[in-house]
């Protein structure tokens, strides 16, 4: 079971829109142990049209698919939980994780990274509205791989932490860096509700 944990309430200003809910380490190493059997996939990008492709000059990852089954019944309930309390920041209408949570590696032996992109738009992703990204390696485990989000002009830089959840609007520009050496494990799942008017 998933522990739940209380998210400070604190005024937020445009730049600090990531939030510091955090998995334990028995947590963590639940998900890496019971996401072994499940088949790894290429990381594919969306275009505007729909069309997917495995440009690996945009994306260069591995990917897994962890399904809503029973088994995972406690992570979803877990990371909805740490979506409705990062939502306090924004006030979307949010209703459920809707899409299967995708498991990321990053390996630097693939110059694992993805480019600047967002997680919603006009197509399949429009339900999208909030994004979070639970960060399962320990950073002393590999360098590079930084998430870094583009607010206006300015870039920041995720925590880069075990267990940290970082959850931020799936509209906002976001990517990986380069992973110049070791693995990046991370999480990643989308609260949706209906579309913004």
């Amino acid at each position: 079971m998933y522990s739940t944990y209380i998210f400070p309430k604190k005024q937020v200003s445009l730049q600090d829109y990531y939030n510091e809910v955090r998995f334990t380490e028995d947590e963590i190493n639940k998900i890496l142990e019971e996401v072994k059997p499940l088949p790894f996939q290429v990381a594919e990008t969306v275009d505007n049209d729909e069309n997917k492709s495995t440009n690996k000059n945009i994306r260069s990852s591995q990917i897994k698919w962890i399904p809503k089954t029973n088994n995972w019944r406690c992570l979803y309930q877990r990371l909805m939980e740490c979506a409705l309390i990062a939502n306090e920041k924004w006030d979307f209408d949010l209703q459920s994780i809707i899409e299967e949570i995708q498991y990321t590696e990053y390996n630097a032996s693939e110059e694992g990274h993805y480019d600047w992109h967002t997680d919603s738009g006009p197509t399949l992703q429009e339900h999208r509205k909030l994004t979070f990204v639970v960060g399962l390696s320990d950073p002393d485990d590999y360098e590079g791989g930084d998430l870094e989000f583009m607010v206006g002009r300015k870039t920041d830089i995720a925590k880069k932490e075990r267990g940290v959840v970082v959850a931020f609007p799936s509209f906002i520009e976001h990517r990986v860096t380069p992973v110049t050496a070791g693995v990046r494990y991370s999480a990643v799942g989308w609260a949706s509700g209906p579309s913004f008017r």
